[in-house]
């Protein structure tokens, strides 16, 4: 009697860890879904840069230094996948977002097909402020910049936290994508906020938008 007492107390006490777990996941897809559905990422054609930041530990702001959860919380040993498909009137793609559980920092891959090439090649990335795509890319509104910095390059102390830089289209009008961050795909050149327009501080007087994507959860096959 006494050692099936043990037992079923030791089952009772493993459920108990197992429901924390469990109810600590959905907490966690709950946390990354707020994050997600705040922001819309956009991409225009632009100067050359490498340097792009990734989310933080908040989870409606994005920076330099950045986590999708607390550090040090049970949440840090769970694996975090978002994913992103890009449309427009021609462009397609898909995007995937991984969180390293170890640096905490997101890491961003997948490619894009039938951009115009243009003479150098490049394209860059905003976050814009909306995770809506009611009226197309339109609605998803300006930049990110909760700071009210100009805009800027990304490397550079005042910009939009939503300026991300660039990227390379080759010549086939494909871009592959392996960033260690955080999507509209504008129709002119991003001039960095160096350019004099009136435009060049808000949007780098990067042009229309030909593509965007919400960010969403990706589903366990991914």
């Amino acid at each position: 009697m006494s050692s099936q007492r043990n037992k079923y107390n030791s089952s009772s006490g493993s459920d108990s860890v197992i429901e924390v777990l469990r109810k600590t996941q959905q907490r966690a897809r709950l946390y990354l879904l707020a994050l997600i559905t705040t922001v819309i990422l956009f991409g225009i054609y632009g100067l050359a840069s490498n340097s792009t930041p990734v989310l933080e530990n908040s989870i409606t702001k994005v920076s330099d230094e950045t986590y999708l959860l607390g550090c040090g919380s049970i949440l840090s040993i769970l694996k975090y996948k978002a994913v992103a498909v890009m449309t427009g009137p021609t462009i397609q793609g898909v995007v995937y977002f991984t969180q390293d559980p170890s640096t905490k920092k997101v890491h961003i891959t997948g490619s894009l097909k039938n951009l115009t090439p243009n003479s150098n090649g490049l394209r860059g990335f905003h976050i814009h402020e909306y995770g809506d795509a009611t009226n197309g890319c339109m609605s998803s509104g300006s930049h990110y910049n909760p700071e009210g910095q100009s805009h800027g390059a990304p490397h550079e102390a005042v910009r939009h936290i939503g300026d991300l830089g660039n990227v390379q289209v080759d010549s086939n009008g494909i871009v592959q994508l392996d960033i260690p961050d955080a999507l509209v795909i504008h129709e002119g050149i991003d001039d960095l906020g160096k350019g004099g327009h009136p435009d060049s501080l808000k949007t780098g007087n990067a042009g229309g938008r030909a593509g965007c994507a919400v960010i969403g959860i990706a589903s366990a096959r991914y």
